[in-house]
């Protein structure tokens, strides 16, 4: 197993407008579009790129009767930041939906497999990791599609991943994602029925903090174009969500999992799905480690884990670190795969601690997690 190292992502209440008119780009006040939703609005507050009906604050001033339609298309050449199908997206805020938030899926964490008792590395058999996602890139020049990247499917329509995973990611984009799958080349028979779920850059979510700080905010949110149907080789997994599980006092003497498709110790890379359990590493100790690399000090957003000869690497990069539950038999996400120094050695891998992360995830998500 190995890991993908990067040091490190119309009308208008009654007001036609004429949206060539209030492109904006230039203007010294337009909001500076960071990553396709992420923003900073024109008043230098992070946003992100929605509809305008999504937007509390333009939504208002618009039904406080502008002065005319000159009034209005100023306004909304401050707070364009892109269209998105051929519909102009406003940097806002103050982000509502029209909708209540949803809870989360009640038969998360299951599987059809026995995946206790002692392992080393091993491939596994169709719908062991069911939450386990491939995701898809492409060259603009070639048609080829390449799995680059893991995620977790958290919910119908949602995946937790790395932000660097859909951040700067040229000259690859990210295109698809694919759920139910145990070999990714598709002339192996594994029984598996694949769904391919594309993934548009209008429904990427890096969290609003990576580009400021990579190394403590290497997590982000995909939308899938169409939700997906759970069945035994294609189900979400459940979040470890709560206080309990923010604080270094619950990893003490874990195991957890780590799968992908990512790069072995004899630098191969497996197209069949693979498994390792690591062990959870002091923070502390880690970031003492870490600190001749340089960059920005650890914080509790980072778990670290692995032991020699057994990590994540690359190729790996958004996947989970997987916690199991033996009373409910059941399996939480606890940690994303981040970076790392080489792949297992005695640097452990480091993992964005999922805990810490699930009010933005519920922010994002309008779920309840």
């Amino acid at each position: 197993m190995g890991l993908f190292f990067s040091l490190k992502y119309t009308v208008v209440y009654g007001l036609t407008l004429t949206w060539a008119k209030a492109e904006g780009y230039d203007t010294p006040n337009a909001p500076r579009c960071l990553i396709n939703p992420t923003c900073i609005t024109s008043d230098n507050t992070p946003g992100s790129c929605v509809e305008l009906k999504r937007c509390k604050k333009l939504n208002d001033l618009v039904s406080n009767k502008l002065d005319g339609t000159s009034q209005t298309e100023e306004l909304f050449r401050k707070y364009k930041c892109g269209w998105s199908n051929n519909e102009p997206m406003f940097c806002c805020a103050d982000v509502r939906d029209q909708v209540p938030p949803k809870t989360k899926p009640a038969d998360c964490g299951i599987s059809s497999i026995n995946h206790f008792g002692p392992i080393e590395v091993r491939t596994n058999v169709l719908g062991s990791w069911p939450w386990m996602v491939a995701l898809g890139y492409r060259k603009w020049s070639d048609p080829t599609i390449s799995y680059r990247c893991g995620a977790s499917l958290i919910a119908d329509e949602w995946l937790l991943t790395a932000a660097h995973c859909v951040v700067k990611t040229s000259p690859f984009q990210l295109i698809t994602a694919r759920l139910g799958d145990l070999d990714l080349d598709d002339s192996v028979v594994d029984n598996a029925s694949p769904v391919d779920v594309s993934i548009e850059s209008s429904s990427v979510f890096p969290h609003p903090k990576y580009l400021d700080d990579s190394r403590n905010f290497d997590i982000a949110l995909l939308r899938l174009k169409n939700p997906v149907q759970f069945t035994n080789s294609t189900r979400p997994i459940c979040l470890l969500s709560g206080t309990t599980y923010e604080k270094d006092e619950y990893y003490k003497r874990k195991r957890p999992y780590v799968i992908g498709w990512g790069r072995t110790e004899n630098e191969t890379t497996p197209t069949t799905l693979m498994e390792v359990p690591v062990k959870i590493h002091n923070l502390k100790e880690c970031s003492h480690k870490y600190s001749d690399m340089g960059g920005k000090t650890f914080t509790d957003n980072i778990l670290c884990a692995g032991v020699p000869g057994k990590d994540s690497c690359q190729g790996d990069s958004g996947g989970p670190l997987i916690f199991v539950n033996t009373t409910e038999v059941r399996f939480y996400l606890g940690g994303v795969v981040s970076a790392g120094n080489k792949c297992a050695t005695d640097y452990p891998g480091l993992y964005m601690r999922v805990a810490k992360f699930i009010s933005w995830i519920n922010d994002v998500t309008r779920l309840d997690f």
